[in-house]
């Protein structure tokens, strides 16, 4: 495949999952420059970051491999505590392996609309390096709106809140949509409306690892 016919492609992925939530890819060696100047293109900055079991022992303070180890993760949002989180989020298996242990996403337009209002209404109180904030479960900017959730690091703060720690963390599994991994393959997921966590590896003790791309949205740029 051509160049610009590739990153014609991973345009193509990115505006379905701007659409519908998620989209899985194959991901063929040297893609990864390809998807990058894709999402640079049509999202903004790209970052990336390493992912790989740990121990609790091992991994950095205040993630969620210090609190849940090799464990499955809970449903969550990537950077949740950031004012405006990456608007797409891709996990990318580069190796030649298959993985036991899924990637699960549920998309918020999924939960029942009374649940949706819920979260919608709640506050989180959130410390970061010795501040305090108070964040929406639901955040307007430009013409969309970002769901956040994190229910590792994000306190309640209003009765709402609360509500979707007794109830909504119960329903978001529910409604999810297992990714199983094969070799050479990408999983994009929109970041303002769904959330994703790491589900149970059956046989366990899986060294999984993938790389993330967090794609930021243009300051100002509706997207």
């Amino acid at each position: 495949m051509a160049e610009s016919d590739a990153v014609k492609s991973f345009r193509d992925a990115i505006e379905a999952a701007l659409r519908g939530g998620f989209v899985a890819v194959d991901f063929p060696d040297g893609s990864k420059p390809l998807l990058e100047r894709a999402l640079r293109q049509r999202i903004g900055l790209v970052t990336s970051t390493d992912l790989a079991m740990k121990n609790a022992e091992e991994a950095r303070a205040n993630t969620l491999s210090a609190r849940h180890g090799v464990n499955s993760f809970p449903h969550h949002s990537d950077f949740a505590f950031r004012p405006f989180p990456p608007r797409l989020i891709i996990l990318i298996n580069e190796t030649q392996q298959s993985y036991e242990t899924p990637t699960n996403v549920t998309r918020i337009i999924d939960l029942p609309k009374k649940m949706q209002d819920i979260h919608a209404r709640s506050q989180w109180h959130l410390r970061v390096r010795g501040m305090a904030f108070v964040v929406g479960g639901m955040t307007a900017v430009g013409k969309h709106l970002i769901h956040r959730w994190d229910t590792d690091f994000l306190e309640p703060e209003n009765g709402e809140a609360w509500a979707c720690l007794q109830i909504i963390k119960k329903l978001v599994p529910r409604v999810e949509s297992p990714h199983k991994w094969k070799p050479k393959s990408a999983l994009l997921i929109d970041n303002w409306n769904c959330t994703h966590s790491r589900g149970y590896a059956k046989g366990g003790g899986e060294n999984r690892e993938l790389v993330r791309l967090e794609a930021w949205h243009h300051a100002g740029v509706d997207h």
